[in-house]
């Protein structure tokens, strides 16, 4: 039924248009063979009832393209997994999944006695420090004055200099801990570990939860700084010497395949994949393109061989199984146009816009509104 009724409406629209107006006329251009209307006349209510526009050709940068697939990601500085390095017990996280988090931000808190076990070895080797030093410089001073013997000074350098390294390895284990070891001088002791977010970024995924024992290395969360995404493409060899820095890249979601989005290439693998037979290229996305996710999967378009070229808009190009023509004005009285019909050869489709191979640019073509006009020239469905 809603079928039947579009079709009516089409056919009344179609009546009011061809038959509304006296000047509407259908005129034969000599050389063509007799038939189907050749010129097509109509007047302003016409125009405007029917929706036409008109434009002229204007010039785009084109060029041949390669087609790849492959995933939107992150450079590896901007993601970023956070471990412990010591054992111990969850005991509060700061983050969720989702949510943004600066460099520098706790995002969880662990019990841990190997913690607190460190930072007590510190306190008593340094305070052990301090009478080994004063030790070896005693039987120093005695060796100088051969009122010791030369071994009892080597014991004791040799103790002092074991000590003074254990030291320095505790004081570099806690500073990569989070802890400055000059707090440790007052004897006080932190029972508690905090994990810090290392890059600014939204957090991807949490892997733990209050109360969990965390083993060493083992992921508490992940997180990602999208700020500067880029997607990783694989060229099939046959394509992989046409490719270069600089190219711009169109690729889009398989799913959403009207949605372009545009990036251009910063860097070309120098070898070709044995395994595919294929190149890594990664291209980097221009910002401010909507909410592309990260493992998102892509189908792109390579740009190549770029030059200007003479084109018109995809919906001023009507293509059928009688070939491809476009609508242009080859006459004019006053407000009234007279449309005629003429066949293209289509060179490079590119975001809405097509080239033509034998392009006219004094023309002037209809670029909205066809509709109406394939079906009088093609269906003939009009009176003088």
């Amino acid at each position: 039924m809603k079928t039947m009724t579009c079709t009516i409406k089409k056919l009344i629209f179609l009546f009011l248009i061809f038959s509304s107006c006296g000047r509407v006329a259908q005129e034969h251009i000599d050389g063509e063979p007799e038939g189907k209307p050749e010129i097509l006349w109509l007047n302003p209510s016409q125009i405007e009832m029917a929706g036409i526009q008109h434009g002229k050709i204007s010039y785009r940068e084109m060029g041949r393209r390669i087609y790849a697939n492959g995933l939107i990601n992150v450079p590896p500085g901007q993601r970023a997994l956070i471990t412990s390095m010591i054992t111990g017990y969850i005991h509060k996280l700061h983050c969720l999944p989702g949510e943004w988090v600066q460099k520098g931000q706790p995002v969880a808190e662990i019990n841990s006695l190997e913690f607190i076990e460190m930072q007590q070895e510190f306190q008593e080797t340094s305070a052990r420090l301090i009478y080994l030093k004063q030790e070896y410089e005693r039987q120093r001073f005695l060796g100088e004055k051969d009122a010791s013997s030369k071994k009892l000074m080597a014991l004791a350098e040799s103790e002092y200099r074991q000590h003074m390294s254990t030291l320095a390895g505790l004081a570099a284990s806690l500073n990569l801990l989070g802890i400055d070891t000059a707090s440790l001088s007052t004897g006080k002791v932190q029972n508690r570990l905090a994990l810090y977010a290392p890059v600014s970024g939204f957090v991807n995924q949490v892997f733990a939860f209050s109360g969990m024992h965390l083993g060493q290395d083992e992921p508490v969360a992940e997180i990602i700084d999208n700020r500067q995404m880029h997607i990783e493409l694989n060229v099939f060899e046959k394509d992989a010497m046409d490719v270069s820095v600089g190219q711009k890249v169109n690729f889009h979601l398989p799913n959403r395949p009207d949605e372009v989005f545009q990036g251009e290439i910063m860097l070309v693998s120098g070898s070709i994949e044995p395994e595919n037979r294929s190149l890594q290229v990664r291209a980097l996305l221009y910002p401010n393109q909507g909410t592309l996710k990260v493992g998102m999967y892509v189908n792109a378009e390579i740009l190549i061989e770029r030059s200007k070229r003479p084109v018109l808009p995809d919906k001023a190009i009507n293509s059928s199984v009688d070939g491809n023509h476009v609508f242009y004005v080859v006459d004019q009285e006053s407000e009234n146009f007279a449309y005629a019909m003429m066949d293209v050869e289509l060179d490079i489709r590119e975001i809405g816009y097509t080239a033509l191979r034998n392009a006219d640019t004094t023309k002037l073509y209809v670029i909205n509104g066809l509709n109406t006009l394939v079906n009088a020239f093609h269906e003939g469905s009009y009176d003088h």
